[in-house]
């Protein structure tokens, strides 16, 4: 792509640096198992490192497809199978797939300090969760509950702590060194901390989900998540479904591994399935009905969906599709808290990776930024693709 022109790209995260005060930002661009394109601002320079939270969601689900691939359990093997005690409250019936689903049914779940270093307390307090559902009758996103559970499984079929065990069976061979879970304390390379941006805003959790809550409650719920940034003893805690450090290259070159898989990491069936089979399409958005769309490790484009979703009360109209308009029926990815954008167009071949460390609490503007500069990226792509095509 000679012709690949990002400067409207490059525009858009410039006004959200200068309008919204966010401090930094990083993109990149991959194709063909290459990068194409990357760039930095703000505070942020190419060795800079951010924490990606929720997006970190495909990248440990990965390593559990890559241990189900290496027979080391199943999607079908009950957690209780691995782990007697946590079959406690009628969770006997959770399986590694509800887990990855987000349909077990667990209630949000999320270890704090001391807890968050003691292997036997998370055990415990796991222990005791209660169902909310019954295992695969509903969805709920949970920001950290599954991924949790899921460590421990990690650790019992391999007897390794789970953060070894990812860089040893994913980033490892993948050749990704600077996307890590849990960063030692005295790393200098460790994430850009982490700023809050703007006031809580209860109107529109009470609008969008249907929630009440205090902007004192919002407020201390933002401090919690920025905690696993910005608190280095959290970011060495290693947070398996939020607190993943790394560069935008990385996660850009990841995505480009779930297209082609030259090194056949994974199981070529289980990959096709989590980049591509929709294996949760229950009601997840509460506002307008729209599908979760989940496979086993990442959120899906197709499927049967609203075309948007619009909320006049908030003056919001934007697309219900996972990662917008513009993409391909094809795109699997998954975002994350703040803004975080990845994913894979497989139909184009191209992967995106978008990280900041502006944390913007209010949400509709933050919708809108995130599908225009997605929309931004592919127009790009598409007319570089377009010149190409005509050259030839």
């Amino acid at each position: 792509m000679n012709r690949l022109d990002l400067s409207h790209v490059d525009e858009l995260i410039r006004r959200a640096l200068d309008d919204f005060g966010f401090p930094a930002a990083q993109y990149a661009l991959a194709h063909d198992m290459q990068m194409i394109a990357s760039s930095s601002f703000g505070d942020a320079d190419d060795s800079s490192r951010f924490t990606i939270f929720s997006a970190s969601k495909p990248l440990f689900a990965s390593l559990i497809l890559k241990l189900i691939g290496d027979g080391h359990l199943t999607l079908k093997t009950r957690v209780s199978e691995l782990w007697p005690e946590f079959a406690a409250h009628g969770k006997d019936a959770i399986t590694i797939e509800h887990l990855l689903l987000f349909t077990a049914g667990i209630p949000e779940w999320w270890p704090v300090e001391p807890e968050i270093h003691d292997r036997e307390a998370r055990r415990r307090q796991a222990e005791q969760l209660t169902l909310s559902w019954e295992p695969g009758e509903a969805t709920a996103y949970h920001p950290l509950s599954a991924h949790w559970v899921l460590a421990e499984i990690v650790q019992i079929v391999t007897g390794s702590d789970y953060r070894e065990v990812f860089r040893r069976q994913i980033t490892g061979p993948l050749g990704l060194p600077r996307l890590e879970l849990g960063v030692a304390e005295e790393d200098p390379s460790g994430p850009l901390p982490v700023a809050k941006l703007g006031r809580p805003r209860p109107e529109v959790v009470r609008i969008m989900q249907g929630v009440e809550v205090t902007a004192e409650q919002l407020d201390a719920q933002d401090d919690m998540a920025l905690a696993i940034s910005n608190n280095r003893s959290v970011v060495a805690a290693g947070v398996p479904g939020g607190g993943m450090v790394s560069d935008a290259a990385s996660v850009a070159l990841f995505y480009q591994h779930l297209i082609h898989d030259p090194g056949r990491l994974w199981s070529s069936e289980l990959r096709r399935s989590a980049t591509s089979e929709i294996r949760n399409p229950l009601p997840e958005e509460p506002r307008s009905g729209a599908a979760a769309n989940r496979t086993i490790g990442c959120l899906l484009v197709s499927g049967d969906e609203p075309a948007d979703i619009s909320v006049p009360e908030l003056n919001l109209r934007i697309s219900a599709r996972h990662h917008g308009e513009k993409v391909s029926a094809a795109t699997f990815g998954h975002g994350g808290a703040g803004g975080q954008i990845a994913f894979a167009d497989p139909q184009r071949g191209v992967s995106f990776a978008y990280l900041t460390n502006g944390f913007n609490r209010n949400y509709v503007a933050d919708l809108r930024r995130s599908q225009e500069l997605i929309d931004a990226v592919i127009d790009a792509v598409d007319a570089a693709q377009g010149a190409e095509g005509t050259t030839a």
